[in-house]
């Protein structure tokens, strides 16, 4: 019996057409063509986007890749349990409901994935040490009570509705708008991104889990296998007002292993539009003396983030939003909020291969 990274020629189960397919969109691998008894796709696992060499039997689902830098193969249930990051139970769960309609397989492996971490709602603290759950509700309710709030995000560039569909808050004691953070299916409250309405002072609720999930990610998943990445809570907002609902962002310049695994789990295509930083130097660099260096280089920290991101999703389409110039972003232009909406449109359309950028 022969046994190539999880492809078993003995005892191999058999499916139909359309289970194959089902599973093959419910772990979001899409098939770009087919011959009478193969769909051919992208290769999930060298995240090669130029040919689709990746090809998977229609009955017995076994699949193999005739790249030959990669030439993966294996069963239906071990592409399922790899790409999908199932166990053995969900991959049979998964099998089993995609007789389902086709349609309702991608619904019905999110409920198979869901993050087994406990999500606790935020609770905020008062100045005097008590307890208040409504600290959320409150703060959206006051942002429509007041108008320094709505005349500050009116100024920054952003439409009533928006504002609506992110239920910005206000905190009247910091003066600080708030804009609530969900875990990643939405269902649950985690903190808020607080910024001052004077100055640019951040001071988000204790305990925000920035590094362990991404913001409006919840929103986003929803719209397709293709995302846009960028940094700030206000970043995805101009995103999604030039009709981008699939942005998130990573908050606080970090890009961490959970961020890559949800990115992984419900993503096909990353597009990468963080900060363009002017070039910054720091007295004693500790990475500037790991390389050897008494003096720091300078750093980019927007692009050192890009470049992480690219590397930690090498395995997925990576892209580089750009606006055609020698730089990302326009001159003078930091973030998308700096852009007007047809700037940022034409940035993302503009887009270019991971490959191609760092060339």
């Amino acid at each position: 019996m022969a046994d190539r990274g999880g492809l078993r020629w003995e005892d191999d189960s058999f499916y139909t057409e359309d289970q194959v397919e089902a599973v093959l969109r419910a772990i979001r691998i899409d098939v770009e063509g087919q011959t009478e008894s193969n769909f051919m796709c992208y290769c999930p696992f060298h995240g090669n986007h130029d040919t689709p060499s990746f090809t998977v039997d229609k009955n017995s689902g076994i699949f193999f890749c005739f790249n030959p830098s990669c030439n993966k193969s294996g069963t239906l249930m071990y592409l399922i349990k790899t790409i999908g990051k199932l166990n053995d139970f969900q991959a049979l769960r998964l099998i089993a409901r995609s007789k389902l309609d086709i349609n309702k397989v991608v619904e019905q492996l999110e409920t198979l994935t869901e993050v087994s971490e406990t999500w606790t709602p935020y609770v905020h603290r008062n100045r005097d040490g008590s307890k208040n759950s409504n600290y959320l509700a409150e703060v959206k309710r006051d942002m429509w009570r007041y108008a320094e709030p709505q005349l500050y995000m009116r100024d920054r560039g952003f439409e009533k509705q928006t504002l609506k569909d992110f239920e910005i808050g206000y905190d009247t004691e910091l003066d600080m708008v708030c804009v609530p953070m969900h875990d990643p299916m939405g269902r649950v409250e985690v903190g808020a991104v607080r910024r001052s309405i004077e100055g640019k002072t951040f001071k988000n609720t204790p305990g925000l889990p920035t590094s362990k999930t991404l913001f409006n990610l919840h929103r986003a998943k929803r719209t397709g296998d293709s995302v846009v990445i960028v940094e700030a809570s206000f970043d995805v907002m101009r995103l999604y007002q030039c009709g981008y609902p699939n942005a998130v962002g990573c908050l606080m310049g970090h890009f961490s292993k959970e961020h890559a695994a949800l990115l992984g789990k419900y993503f096909n295509t990353i597009t990468i539009m963080v900060d363009y930083d002017k070039k910054k130097f720091y007295p004693n660099c500790s990475k500037c003396r790991k390389i050897g260096s008494n003096l720091c280089i300078g750093h980019n920290p927007g692009e050192e983030l890009g470049e992480k991101i690219a590397e930690m999703m090498n395995t997925k389409r990576v892209m580089w939003a750009h606006h055609g110039g020698a730089t990302r972003f326009p001159e003078g232009a930091k973030d998308p909020g700096d852009m007007d909406d047809e700037t940022i449109r034409h940035s993302i359309k503009n887009a270019v291969s991971n490959f191609e950028y760092l060339s």
